[in-house]
C-alpha cells in the first residue's frame, strides 16, 4: 500500500521557459532533493504558452530514481491560464497530504531539510512563511541557467545559484514600503498551512491581476486565530524576471478587508515579529483613514505646542489646544497646501492659520520627510501620494443620468460637469485620504457613481427614488444604497458610520 504523504507541495508554474530561464526545473529539483520522504509534488501548469512537459517529466523521473524512496508526481495541465488563486486552489483540491506547501516556479529552496523543518513546526503552528528570500541578478540566471542546472544536478549544491544572488536591487525597491517585503517569502511563493484550515477559510481568492491573493489567505487564517510561525531558518532564491501582469490586485484585496470590517492587515508586522500583538496587525475600520505618514505626523503634531508656547501658562496652553489645534482633516489640508506651494512665503499667504501653528505643521512635514525646503525657501513635495483606484480598467459612466428628474421628488436636471465639480470638492477636502465613508443625501445626478473606480471612497446613498437606487446598484456593488427618507436613518441600528455627507444639487 502506498503511504499517504504528510506534505503536498503545490508548484504553480507559468511561462517558466519564456522569462525565467526554465526556473521550474530548479524549483522541482530543490524539492526532490529534500531529505524528507513523506511528500508529494503537484505541478499546476498554468502557462499561456505551453512548455515541453515531456522533457520536464523525464527529468523529474530521473531525479526521483536517485532517491531512496519514490515521490508521487502529479501534473495538472490547465487548458487556459487561470488566475493565481484559482490555479493554486486546483492544485490543493488534488492534495492528499495534511500539510500544503505552496511554492512558485521562480523560487528555489536552498535548504534540503526544509520540509523536515516545516513538518516539525506544524506540530505547534498552523501556518507559516517568511523564509529569507534572495534574488538573482538581473538576467544573469536566464543566460546561464543551463550550465547552472547541470552543476546543481551533479553536486546537489546550490552554490552556483547563490553566487549570482543577493538582496533586491534598488530598482526592485522602488514603490515598496519596506524592503522586508522583498527579502521574505509569502505563503504562496514559499509557505505552508494545514489543509483543513485552508479548506475551512475557503482557500485562495481569485483576483484578476497581480498579487495580494496570498495576503488575503493569510488575513483569513490570522483572523481565525490560527497560529503563525516565521520560517526564519529557511532560505530561498527568487529568480528575478519581468512581471507577467502590471495590474495590481490591491483595490480588490482592500475591498475584501473593508467587507470584513478592517482597514488594513499589516503583514509586515508579522514578518518583523511573529509574536506581535494582534491589535498591531489587524486595524479595525473607521469612517476615515489617512495615509500612515500623515497619521504619524499628526500624532506628533498634537504632542507639540505652538512655536510661541514659552511664557504660556498651562491654562492658556490648554485653551490653545481646545481652540487652535488642527483636526486631522485640517492638518492634512495644511500639508497639501504646503506641498502645492512654491515657497514658504507662498504657503503662509495661502494658509489661514497663525504662523506659530503653521510653523509646527512645517516642522512635522520636514521631520517626517513629507516635504523638503531648500536654502531659498523653495518647497518640494516628497510624499508621492496616490489615491487607490483601478483607473487601468475604469468603467465608463454616462455623461448624463438616464433617469428623468421627478419634480414631485424635488429633483433637478444635472450633468457630468456637476458631478465632476462635486467630485473635486470631496478630494480637495480630504487630501491623502486612504479610506473615506461619506453620506450622499439624494443622488439625482448619480454623483456617488463618480467614485466607482476610486477604492478610497465609499459612498453611502440615501435616495427615495427607486429608479435611481436600482441604477446605482447596477453600476457598482460597492456603493451602499438605502431607499429611504433621511428621517428614517435613526431607525437603522446598523447604518454605516460616516465621516461627512454631501447633499444633491442645488443644496450642496
Amino acid at each position: 500500500m502506498t503511504q499517504r504523504p504528510k506534505i503536498s507541495c503545490i508548484v504553480l508554474s507559468c511561462d517558466s521557459q519564456i522569462k525565467k530561464g526554465n526556473s521550474v526545473y530548479f524549483t522541482l529539483f530543490s524539492i526532490i532533493n529534500q531529505q524528507f520522504d513523506k511528500f508529494e509534488i503537484i505541478l499546476v501548469e498554468n502557462s499561456h504558452v505551453k512548455p515541453n512537459l515531456e522533457d520536464l517529466e523525464s527529468k523529474v523521473k530521473k531525479w526521483g530514481r536517485e532517491r531512496n524512496k519514490s515521490i508521487r508526481y502529479t501534473v495538472i495541465n490547465n487548458s487556459i491560464s487561470e488566475t493565481y488563486g484559482t490555479a493554486r486552489n486546483i492544485g490543493a483540491s488534488r492534495a492528499q497530504g495534511e500539510l500544503l506547501v505552496f511554492i512558485d516556479d521562480d523560487t528555489i529552496v536552498m535548504n534540503n531539510d526544509a520540509f523536515q523543518e516545516i513538518s516539525n513546526l506544524s506540530n505547534f503552528y498552523d501556518f507559516g512563511f517568511g523564509a529569507e528570500r534572495l534574488w538573482t541578478k538581473e538576467k544573469i540566471f536566464q543566460k546561464r541557467s543551463h550550465k547552472i542546472l547541470e552543476d546543481f544536478e551533479t553536486t546537489k549544491n546550490p552554490s552556483k545559484i547563490l553566487e549570482i544572488s543577493g538582496y533586491p536591487s534598488k530598482s526592485k525597491k522602488e514603490g515598496v514600503q519596506d524592503v522586508t517585503l522583498l527579502t521574505n517569502t509569502f505563503i504562496s511563493n514559499f509557505g505552508f498551512c494545514k489543509k483543513i484550515d485552508f479548506e475551512n477559510v475557503g482557500g485562495f481568492i481569485s483576483f484578476p491581476g497581480y498579487g495580494f491573493e496570498d495576503d488575503h489567505l493569510t488575513f483569513k487564517l490570522y483572523k481565525e486565530n490560527k497560529k503563525y510561525v516565521k520560517l526564519e531558518r529557511l532560505k530561498v532564491v527568487h529568480v528575478n524576471h519581468d512581471l507577467t501582469s502590471d495590474k495590481s490586485n490591491f483595490p480588490y484585496y482592500f475591498e475584501e478587508l473593508v467587507k470584513n470590517g478592517y482597514f488594513s492587515f499589516d503583514i509586515l508586522e508579522l514578518l518583523k515579529d511573529s509574536h506581535v500583538s494582534k491589535d498591531k496587525v489587524l486595524v479595525p475600520l473607521k469612517s476615515i483613514h489617512y495615509d500612515y505618514r500623515i497619521e504619524t505626523a499628526y500624532e506628533d503634531y498634537k504632542k507639540n505646542p505652538p512655536l510661541n508656547y514659552r511664557g504660556m501658562s498651562e491654562a492658556e496652553l490648554r485653551i490653545w489646544r481646545q481652540k487652535q489645534l488642527y483636526s486631522e482633516q485640517e492638518f492634512s489640508r495644511q500639508i497639501d497646501i504646503l506641498n502645492n506651494s512654491k515657497t514658504l512665503n507662498d504657503y503662509v499667504s495661502r494658509s489661514s492659520g497663525d504662523f506659530d501653528n503653521l510653523g509646527r505643521v512645517v516642522q512635522m512635514a520636514l521631520d517626517k520627510k513629507l516635504t523638503s525646503i531648500n536654502e531659498f525657501g523653495e518647497i518640494k513635495n516628497k510624499i508621492n501620494f496616490k489615491y487607490t483606484n483601478i483607473a487601468s480598467s475604469a468603467k465608463k459612466l454616462p455623461k448624463s443620468p438616464s433617469v428623468v428628474p421627478d419634480l414631485a421628488l424635488n429633483q433637478f436636471p444635472c450633468d457630468l460637469e456637476a458631478r465632476e465639480q462635486r467630485y473635486d470638492f470631496i478630494k480637495g477636502r480630504y487630501p491623502y485620504c486612504e479610506f473615506l465613508r461619506f453620506g450622499v443625501i439624494g443622488d439625482d445626478d448619480f454623483f456617488s457613481t463618480q467614485f466607482v473606480n476610486d477604492y478610497w471612497a465609499w459612498p453611502v446613498v440615501i435616495e427615495k427614488d427607486k429608479r435611481i437606487v436600482e441604477e446605482i446598484k447596477k453600476i457598482s456593488r460597492r456603493i451602499k444604497v438605502y431607499n429611504i427618507d433621511i428621517s428614517s436613518v435613526k431607525n437603522f441600528k446598523n447604518f454605516p458610520r460616516i465621516a461627512t455627507f454631501i447633499t444633491d444639487p442645488p443644496y450642496t
